[in-house]
C-alpha cells in the first residue's frame, strides 16, 4: 500500500465521522505492521490530521482485533491478511476496505524441520493441514 493511498484511505475514514470540535482517530496496529509502524514512529499522520481537528491514538494488538473493531474500540487497522478478512466477514463486522495492496505470493512461506521429507508444496498434495483460528490478532 502506497503512503498516498494510505492518506486516502484516512481521509474517506474522516470523512465519515460526526463533526465534533476535536475528535480522536484511534488506529490499530500489529507488531509486523511495518508501514503503520513507520508512520506512528515519525509522526506523519498526527502531523497531517492535527490541522484537521483530529488527534490519533494508537493500540497495539497481539490478539483480539475482531472483537476491538466489532466493539468499536478500534477506527481504522491495516495490514489485514487473507484469514482475518475471512473471519471478519463470518462474523458479519461492520467493516468497509478502504484500500488494497498488490499481492506478494512470493512472501508467503511454509516452514518445515530441518531433515523434513518435504521440499515442495506438490508434495503436500493429498494430504491433511490445519490453520489454528486463535493465532495472533486474529482471534476473536
Amino acid at each position: 500500500m502506497s503512503l498516498r493511498t494510505l492518506f486516502v484511505a484516512v481521509g474517506l475514514l474522516l470523512a465519515t465521522a460526526t463533526t465534533q470540535a476535536e475528535q480522536v482517530v484511534r488506529i490499530g496496529y500489529q507488531r509486523s505492521s511495518t508501514l503503520w509502524l513507520l508512520l506512528k514512529n515519525d509522526g506523519q499522520i498526527e502531523q497531517r490530521l492535527k490541522p484537521l481537528g483530529f488527534t490519533v491514538q494508537w493500540h497495539e494488538f497481539s490478539s483480539g482485533l475482531l472483537s476491538a473493531m466489532n466493539a468499536g474500540s478500534v477506527d481504522l487497522h491495516a495490514d489485514v491478511a487473507d484469514a482475518f478478512a475471512v473471519l471478519t466477514q463470518a462474523a458479519n463486522a461492520p467493516l468497509t476496505y478502504y484500500a488494497r495492496e498488490q499481492p506478494s505470493p512470493t512472501a508467503q512461506a511454509i516452514i518445515v524441520q530441518d531433515g523434513s521429507p518435504i521440499q515442495s508444496i506438490a508434495e503436500l498434495k493429498g494430504s491433511v493441514s490445519q490453520y489454528r483460528r486463535a493465532r495472533a490478532a486474529i482471534s476473536c
